[in-house]
């Protein structure tokens, strides 16, 4: 996809950026049928909720902060974090679902502020059965081919120089990104949740190094003690395309359970069993089987850091493949000022492997950095503009397999 492919896209994409917000949806339609002698708290709801509708989050806020501020009444408290999440702030979304589950709802209220809850603990913008985004931006890639950072190497003994061909490519490229989430209410305390993702990368230059990617899991979910511990019990299957041929297809199967701590804090543990096949090559397929864990607190009203530890056994056909790694992450996001959204993210992994590769002298061990830096601002009508910048570096015992990269994207998304 080159550029007047990639134009014609992003013109779809941002048409309706440019488009008016009509007053046509259920609550726009309330508030203007709203009489003239109408209390003034159902006028200020009519019109919060209209702002939701219309995607005006800031102008919703406003309005409804006063009203919960006179009424905390669970309903105001449940369309304030709606406003919330649609302008990305989960973590004041997370305290208002909170407050409205405490003062025990009715239980159709209840089972839909834990899918609201739910929707604030996973980030997701809008709180209902499905979920949707569309996303499309530009990325730079310093090192698309993972090439090694030093031309230096030593193969079978001997000290070998790389060829250019064989070292780091540059090259910028287009992402596009599809997303969506269902969730259906099973029950007082179950639901069956779906997510599914796609991934379109292609560049400009070295097109060998196009990827496609799809990703679908689907399984129950167990909301208990009022949406304060949950259960999720998905099974998935993911497929990567690089050249447009098959590289990998997997199949997984996670286990998770999410415990609210008060109303500042959220524990996350899993498992994790992983089982991946390579297409063209049969050593590298493998069985994985790991844990997680995660804490998440919110230091503020605005701001959440969220440190996590991960293992995982990587059990491979050839042993030169089979692996342990440990990996040690850190997060911090939250609200700047003009409401724009920081995310900041660092995590450190170490990778030992069990058997040593035909040419190497001794087993692989590596060090994993990789930092991360977005930006996001939310615009009119429901879309969001994102800068990130991400840099990774692995440092090997074997020269061939040392390598940095980095990634600067500049990408717009749709949720609908």
């Amino acid at each position: 996809m080159f550029p007047q492919q990639r134009h014609a896209l992003l013109a779809l994409i941002l048409s309706g950026a440019l488009q008016a917000q009509a007053s046509t949806g259920p609550a726009c339609a309330r508030l203007e049928a709203l009489s003239n002698s109408a209390e003034l708290a159902e006028k200020n709801y009519a019109q919060g909720s209209c702002a939701v509708e219309q995607h005006r989050y800031r102008d919703a806020i406003d309005l409804l902060t006063t009203l919960v501020t006179l009424d905390p009444w669970p309903v105001y408290r449940a369309e304030l974090g709606r406003a919330y999440l649609g302008a990305q702030e989960f973590e004041q979304a997370r305290k208002q679902f909170l407050a409205a589950l405490d003062s025990n709802p009715p239980e159709e209220a209840r089972r839909l502020l834990e899918v609201y809850l739910r929707m604030a603990e996973q980030e997701q913008t809008q709180a209902k059965e499905w979920f949707g985004s569309a996303s499309v931006g530009y990325v730079y890639d310093s090192n698309v081919n993972a090439g090694p950072k030093s031309a230096q190497v030593t193969l079978y003994g001997l000290p070998f120089t790389m060829s250019d061909s064989a070292m780091p490519k540059s090259d910028l490229g287009l992402r596009a990104q599809l997303a969506g989430v269902h969730i259906k209410p099973l029950g007082a305390e179950m639901a069956w949740q779906s997510n599914a993702s796609a991934e379109w990368l292609r560049y400009d230059t070295w097109t060998a190094y196009n990827s496609q990617q799809l990703n679908v899991d689907s399984g129950p979910q167990f909301n208990l003690r009022h949406g304060r511990l949950g259960l999720y019990l998905p099974v998935g299957i993911s497929r990567t395309w690089i050249g447009n041929v098959l590289y990998s297809r997997s199949t997984t199967l996670t286990p998770q359970m999410r415990m609210a701590v008060g109303e500042s804090s959220t524990l996350n543990l899993g498992l994790n069993r992983l089982e991946t096949e390579y297409s063209n090559s049969d050593v590298m397929s493998s069985v994985s089987n790991g844990a997680f864990v995660q804490w998440r607190h919110t230091l503020s009203n605005n701001w959440t850091w969220e440190p996590g530890l991960r293992y995982l056994k990587e059990h491979a056909n050839d042993e030169a493949y089979s692996n342990q790694r440990w990996t040690a992450s850190l997060a911090l996001r939250g609200t700047l000022a003009a409401r724009m959204r920081l995310h900041l993210e660092a995590s450190a992994s170490r990778v030992h492997y069990q058997g040593m590769e035909s040419w190497a002298s001794e087993p692989r061990r590596d060090t994993r950095l990789s930092y991360q830096v977005a930006l996001s601002k939310d615009l009119p009508g429901g879309y969001y503009l994102t800068l990130a910048w991400q840099r990774s570096r692995t440092l090997s015992n074997l020269e061939l397999y040392s390598s940095e990269r980095q990634q600067i994207q500049i990408q717009i998304s749709r949720v609908f």
